[in-house]
Order: C-alpha cells, then sequence, then structure tokens
C-alpha cells in the first residue's frame, strides 16, 4: 500500500469568479507540490499569471503560492520524483500550462547533471508544449450550470417525523388531515449550528492570521448544504460566536478565541 498523500484536485479554478477563488485557494496556500494533482498545479500557475488584473489580495496569494511551487520544482531530486511530477504535467492539456510553469519545468536541466533517462523526458515535454500556446483562464466566466452541493449532514437534519415532505395534490375533494408543520425552531437550529461549527474550524485552521470577512462569509455559504444560505445568515452567527467570546473582530478580519465544546 503506498504511503503517499492523495493528490488533490480542485475543478472550476480558471472560471472561478474572484470570490469563489479567494474561498477555493484557501486550503490550497501551504500544500506541497506532491498534494496537488497535475491540473490543479497549472491552474494555480496560470492564474498567477493574471497579475493585476486580478483583485491585489487574490493577486497576492497566488503568487505566493505559485513562487513557493517554483522552489518546490527546482528542488526535485533526480531520478522517480522529478519524471512523476513532469509526467504528471504533461497529462494536462498543453493549452493549460503556461509559460511560467513551462520554464520552472525546463530550468531543472540548469546547472544539473540529469540522468540520460530524465533529459529525455524533458526534451519530449518541451516538444509537446511547443505545439500549443497556452491559454490563460478567465475568471467570472464559469458556466452557468447549477451548483451541486453536498448532502446535509445527519446531525444538522431534521427528525424524520418532522421533515417536510411533498404531497401530490389530492385528485378528490376528501378532506385529509392538514400536515404537521415544521417549526421554524428546529430549521434555524440546525442551520445555526453548521454555520458556527464551519466558521470555527475554518477560523481554527488560521489562528494567527485570521480570515478576513469577505472570505469567510463566502466560504460559509459556497460550502453550505443549504442551497439557499445568505451572507447576511452567516454574519448574524459570527456576531453571536463573538458576543459569546468564541471568535473577535479586527480591522475587517475574524481571529479564533476560544475552542467551543463541540
Amino acid at each position: 500500500m503506498s504511503l503517499r498523500p492523495a493528490r488533490i484536485a480542485v475543478p472550476g479554478l480558471r472560471n472561478a469568479d474572484p470570490t469563489s477563488l479567494l474561498v477555493m485557494i484557501q486550503d490550497l496556500q501551504n500544500r506541497s507540490i506532491a498534494h496537488l494533482e497535475g491540473g490543479t498545479l497549472a491552474d494555480l500557475f496560470s492564474l498567477a499569471e493574471l497579475g493585476d488584473s486580478l483583485p491585489r489580495h487574490l493577486q497576492r496569494d497566488l503568487e505566493r503560492i505559485a513562487r513557493s511551487n517554483e522552489r518546490e520544482i527546482n528542488d526535485l531530486p533526480d531520478g522517480a520524483l522529478l519524471h512523476e511530477q513532469v509526467e504528471l504535467l504533461m497529462a494536462v492539456p498543453p493549452a493549460f500550462v503556461c509559460t511560467r510553469l513551462r520554464e520552472a519545468v525546463f530550468n531543472l536541466r540548469n546547472g544539473r547533471q540529469l540522468e540520460p533517462a530524465s533529459l529525455e523526458l524533458l526534451e519530449k515535454a518541451e516538444q509537446v508544449w511547443a505545439e500549443v500556446e497556452p491559454v490563460a483562464p478567465q475568471p467570472g466566466k464559469a458556466d452557468a450550470s447549477p451548483v451541486e452541493r453536498p448532502a446535509v449532514p445527519k446531525r444538522f437534519q431534521m427528525p424524520d417525523d418532522e421533515a417536510p415532505t411533498r404531497r401530490k395534490k389530492a385528485t378528490t375533494t376528501a378532506a385529509r388531515p392538514k400536515a404537521r408543520a415544521t417549526p421554524a425552531a428546529k430549521v434555524d437550529s440546525a442551520r445555526s449550528t453548521w454555520i458556527q461549527q464551519h466558521v470555527v474550524e475554518r477560523l481554527e485552521a488560521r489562528r494567527e492570521g485570521g480570515l478576513k470577512e469577505s472570505v469567510l462569509l463566502a466560504a460559509a455559504c459556497h460550502n453550505s448544504p443549504y442551497g439557499d444560505m445568505q451572507r447576511a445568515e452567516v454574519l448574524a452567527e459570527l456576531r453571536e460566536l463573538k458576543r459569546g467570546g468564541a471568535v473577535r473582530f479586527s480591522a475587517g478580519r475574524w481571529y479564533r478565541v476560544q475552542r467551543l465544546g463541540w
């Protein structure tokens, strides 16, 4: 059994809007290239190449990721690890491999005495990429396909006897008993619990630097199993957590204060 971690694939990076991108790259900022699927690594480099066309804070985060990944590529030892990484990138559609990433791979030949097999592989990559010009990402040009949301975890679901059900339109005028309405408090309580747990987990992972409010709100709405989640609802729960001393707010960012007893 392989002990290597599974590689992370994040579809939709090339065409996500800037707000969604901020959310999507949060968990990628400290990941090694050994943890990233080839297409995801290529997309991160391509987005970093967009430079000033992106909001400054997003541009800064993408550039930080690209520089870190460039260093890791440059440090790849000759042999199996180098071959694996180059082959992963060669499996990506050539148009999605930007100039900066291509150069990072070609620079592996500079000042190093590589094995003949490694030199042959790099030459092959150069030939493949030379035939196709890179195509820049287009943030915000995503398809209008519906977002597939995760199922609501069982601990946040209403009991079966209180869950709302759809009834077929009656075909008879006979009276039928009214369905018992789902108590609003039950629904609100489940949503509240999910929001509070989600934002605390996010802030726990970024205990030192905290998270910008817009990023935290967008992340909750993006990951919510409830399709109608609104930022105002998430913000209300954050303020409730703040009143309870679990989080704090300063200069546009939210920070974790103490661990809740969940």
